[in-house]
């Protein structure tokens, strides 16, 4: 018990006097802080970053999901620098788009033109049964002329410059309930206005019409020819207009629509119009549920880092990197590690029984040595397929011969020394020789060797993946690097524009690779006995 307790005290003295040594390293302790603040962020990933690093969405919307930013959002920084208080950032026109509350309907103004309409607040209607707008129509047989009503949320759009690339997004749900036919209609229409500034707000709306028991003809984008049918149900029916999808608009206004309408800071109002017509004169009753009523503006600048370019789903990069140290410090430290212990088992056996057993270890071990690494791997990864275990294997069993080689080279030299031999004497075995006389004296090598084969691994990874070899279910830092050159935004906009798409993943491997170097060279500094007197 004894022996053992003072065995344990060895080895915490051992600990702390290298500690000490080492803590006088400063780039070791450099590299070591930024390890551990990547391997922080590679065990904190999945609680810090608010969006799905493949596929961010808004999933809040019965009508489906929405994309989170604007392709190329720039980065939060950009607004601390001169001139970027203007940049618009994302923002959501109605507080509370379900209607939860009489308060917020009472936030909606009512302007009825004609007779028979009555607004009302229902709790227990709405798509999930929390509050609906319900406007009630009964026409009368003396009355042919339409009948409308106009719902309004005014909203300030606080920022000077207009939205970013993703535009903005409508969002409605309606039910409508009633005996319609092709004579008893009810159009919705749906109105974005500016209520102040020199210019006058073009006539942007979209527009649906419910006729025939619940076919719905949707008319949209603005100035639409013809319209679009779409058979409905008579239940809730949720939509999507994306000021994006303005495929039929008049000409002058196709070039970037979302500007035209929101050019500037000011007080805006969403409209929701609804117009009743009997033209049968049929003296019917017809009933319209509203809820989920929002505008989803998208602005120039989204989150730390911004957005990457993904047509149509841009993902947070913030998320992307944050998830790409993951990957990067797991399949590092992973591959690594398999590697040394590999070459460590083939040196010790075959530096210290040599015979047969070496020659045929050093053989191997040459063989591998000789094969073309990347075009072996670039074949292997094609018949095995994509996935992190294959690129695991790969970079682990294609990376050990040459600390092999460097293992029974020192082995060779320990095995001839004094203590070796009287152990040998003493009745020891050559396992007991090797794990307990030889191991201690060439573990410094393998510590040093475990920090520098890392940065290998690190850059392997991201090689191949920019190759478009990586595994599509994760995100790693290199799969960032490929999905900018293939996007081929480099070419077709300014470096102003996507800088961060480019610049901060490949800050990341290198950042990364940088501090495992600082890390073994430090260690090298320490552990070899030559560099320890020069110092």
């Amino acid at each position: 018990m004894s022996v053992t307790k003072s065995r344990i005290q060895l080895q915490l003295e051992a600990i702390k006097s290298f500690w000490n040594e080492f803590k006088r390293v400063k780039r070791g302790v450099a590299g070591l802080i930024i390890i551990c603040i990547f391997t922080l962020l590679a065990i904190i990933g999945p609680y810090i970053t608010p969006y799905d690093p493949l596929y961010p969405k808004i999933t809040e919307y019965p009508a489906g999901p929405a994309p989170i930013a604007s392709e190329l959002a720039q980065p939060y920084l950009h607004k601390l620098l001169p001139g970027g208080d203007a940049l618009s950032e994302n923002m959501r026109a109605v507080s509370d788009y379900k209607i939860s509350s009489y308060e917020t309907f009472q936030n909606w103004s009512k302007r009825v033109t004609g007779q028979n309409i009555e607004v009302a607040y229902t709790p227990n209607e709405g798509y999930h049964n929390d509050g609906a707008i319900k406007i009630t129509y009964t026409s009368a047989t003396a009355q042919p002329n339409p009948t409308s009503v106009s719902l309004t949320y005014n909203f300030k759009y606080p920022f000077k410059n207009p939205p970013g690339r993703g535009g903005f997004q409508l969002h409605i749900s309606y039910k409508v309930d009633g005996n319609f036919t092709t004579e008893s209609t009810v159009t919705i229409e749906l109105f974005i206005k500016r209520i102040q500034g020199s210019e006058p707000l073009p006539n942007y709306y979209w527009r649906f019409t419910t006729i025939e028991d619940g076919t719905v003809v949707y008319i949209y984008p603005i100035y639409s020819d013809t319209p679009l049918s779409v058979n409905k149900p008579l239940n809730w029916t949720h939509k999507w207009l994306r000021s994006t999808g303005l495929w039929r608009i008049a000409p002058e206004y196709t070039a970037l629509p979302w500007e035209k309408v929101f050019p500037t800071a000011g007080d805006y109002a969403f409209e929701v119009k609804l117009t009743f017509e009997d033209k049968a004169q049929s003296a019917k009753t017809m009933t319209v549920y509203l809820d989920n009523l929002d505008i989803l503006i998208y602005g120039q600048v989204f989150g730390i880092f911004g957005s990457d370019g993904q047509k149509g789903t841009p993902r947070d990069m913030l998320s992307n990197l944050i998830y790409g140290a993951r990957l990067s410090v797991f399949l590092g430290l992973s591959a690594a590690a398999i590697s040394v212990t590999i070459g460590l088992f083939v040196g010790l056996l075959s530096g210290y029984f040599g015979g047969i057993l070496d020659e045929v270890l050093m053989r191997i071990t040459d063989i591998l040595m000789c094969l073309p690494g990347l075009p072996l791997i670039l074949v292997l990864i094609a018949v095995l397929g994509r996935s992190i275990v294959t690129l695991l294997i790969l970079l682990s069993f294609l990376s050990w011969m040459g600390f092999a080689r460097e293992i029974r080279s020192l082995t060779l030299s320990i095995r001839e020394r004094a203590f070796v031999e009287a152990a040998k004497a003493a009745g020891a075995s050559g396992v007991y020789i090797v794990t307990h006389h030889i191991l201690p004296n060439v573990i410094s090598l393998v510590y040093l060797s475990l920090a520098l084969s890392v940065p290998g691994v690190v850059l392997s990874e991201a090689a191949l993946s920019w190759l478009g070899l990586y595994d599509p279910k994760v995100v790693s830092w290199g799969r960032v690097l490929s999905e900018f050159t293939n996007s081929g935004v480099a070419s077709t906009t300014g470096f102003q524009n996507y800088w961060w798409w480019v610049i901060l993943p490949g800050a990341m491997i290198s950042l990364l690779t940088i501090s495992f170097i600082l890390l073994g060279y430090s260690l090298d500094e320490i552990l070899n006995p030559r560099l320890r007197m020069r110092r």
